[in-house]
């Protein structure tokens, strides 16, 4: 099972509710606005902790709308260990 399509489609959500490009998305979450289309499209990859980072700035960003554990793959339904 890969996260992947589950955190782009996270992503394009929040970035609606924001009312903000995936650009920008993706350079909230990772310093860059050109991770988000590489994820995307298959063509990039990122380390477990900068994929982690990301993850809980886009909780931050969800929490903001109200976007909670009824919303499909947020990091309140996800376990995580720390």
């Amino acid at each position: 099972m890969s996260l992947v399509p589950i955190f782009i489609t996270r992503c394009e959500q929040a970035a609606r509710r924001r009312g903000v490009s995936r650009v920008r998305l993706s350079h909230l979450l990772f310093d860059d606005g050109k991770v988000l289309d590489r994820l995307a499209s298959g063509r990039g990859s990122v380390t477990l902790r900068r994929f982690e980072r990301a993850l809980d700035r886009l909780a931050q960003i969800e929490a903001e709308f109200g976007l909670g554990s009824e919303y499909p793959g947020s990091a309140t339904t996800v376990n995580r260990v720390h």
